[in-house]
């Protein structure tokens, strides 16, 4: 199977945001609070301190760079189970990156082991 062509850097928020609201409405939801939430950043905190667009901006990126590949592999398994290193092939990431991600979504029990195959497992979405 070809990589998917999706390059997370060439992405808006907003265009992650929509992808996001699609596979789990609920963090849609949630992210979407964030994004609220940006301009109260830009005040003073406690401490007197101003955070600078740029370390905002770092900060959501990650956020929505992560819950948007999560996302992805829920949709890359949501009808047929695969290994981390068939998921990493689809989406054009690294295992190491798909695994990461793969914890934490059997973490949240939105994904579970479907079989193992010659003691490699394959997930499939539990939504």
């Amino acid at each position: 199977m070809e990589p998917d062509k999706f390059e997370l850097e060439q992405l808006t928020r907003e265009e992650m945001l929509a992808a996001i609201e699609k596979q789990r409405p609920d963090m849609g939801e949630k992210l979407r609070n964030l994004l609220g939430r940006e301009s109260f950043l830009k005040d003073k905190n406690v401490y007197g301190e101003l955070y600078a667009q740029g370390q905002i901006n770092i900060c959501y990126d990650a956020i929505f760079r992560d819950e948007y590949l999560r996302c992805r592999i829920l949709e890359v398994i949501r009808d047929e189970a695969r290994s981390v290193k068939q998921i990493a092939e689809t989406l054009g990431k690294s295992p190491g990156e798909v695994l990461w991600e793969v914890v934490e979504l059997r973490r949240k029990n939105l994904l579970s082991i479907d079989k193992i195959d010659d003691r490699t497992p394959l997930y499939r979405a539990s939504l």
